[in-house]
């Protein structure tokens, strides 16, 4: 096995650090072991802006004509024992702090396992899996003295709505690249309740 560390890479102002160990045993499935990825500040959008601009440097692939639609290729990673924590992910207006999770990827599927995080002044728990391929989503959460006015404005930029502190229970699935498309295939159930709730506008 060899051993891989990368300390404080930046992207485009989030730092990064990773290490991990590999099997450099030739087979047709790349595997990953123990792989910790830490962060103090990680800016989502922006670390998502330098991956499409890298892909503009990535050279086309030799389209070929053909009647049939090939399946997508399976992805050859498979990632065992893995961790993440971060101490601070932005994305938009949404804050998240002390995010920490076990990961693992297997057939395309990468997990999140017992995620935990502070968001929007409350605790969030749970279990998310992305199938990479199919873009098939699947969220099980918990959510515990969520600031209800905070969330909406923060993630749906939605003022003077609702207030209070709210508890949740989602377990949902959703696919698609697109939030159009997510909504459309949105199936599942939310249990909420919130405490001392108000309906806008406020003082």
């Amino acid at each position: 096995n060899a051993d891989l560390v990368v300390e404080d890479l930046l992207l485009n102002g989030s730092d990064i650090q990773t290490k991990c160990n590999f099997s450099l045993v030739p087979a047709s499935v790349f595997n990953i072991l123990n792989l910790d990825v830490a962060s103090r500040y990680f800016n989502l959008d922006r670390v998502m802006a330098v991956s499409e601009r890298a892909m503009k440097y990535v050279p086309a692939t030799p389209t070929q004509a053909t009647t049939q639609t090939s399946a997508p290729a399976d992805i050859p990673v498979t990632i065992h024992n893995g961790k993440i924590d971060f101490t601070r992910i932005i994305t938009g207006n949404i804050n998240l702090r002390n995010t920490i999770s076990r990961i693992s990827m297997k057939n395309n599927v990468f997990k999140l396992h017992n995620l935990r995080t502070n968001a929007f002044n409350g605790h969030v728990n749970g279990d998310i899996s992305v199938n990479l391929i199919s873009m098939l989503i699947g969220v099980g959460i918990k959510g515990k003295n969520v600031d209800v006015e905070k969330a909406l404005l923060d993630a749906c930029a939605m003022k003077d709505t609702l207030s209070g502190t709210a508890n949740f229970d989602a377990n949902i699935s959703l696919s698609g690249t697109t939030l159009e498309e997510q909504m459309k295939s949105l199936k599942g159930d939310v249990d909420f309740t919130v405490k001392d709730g108000q309906f806008g506008p406020f003082a």
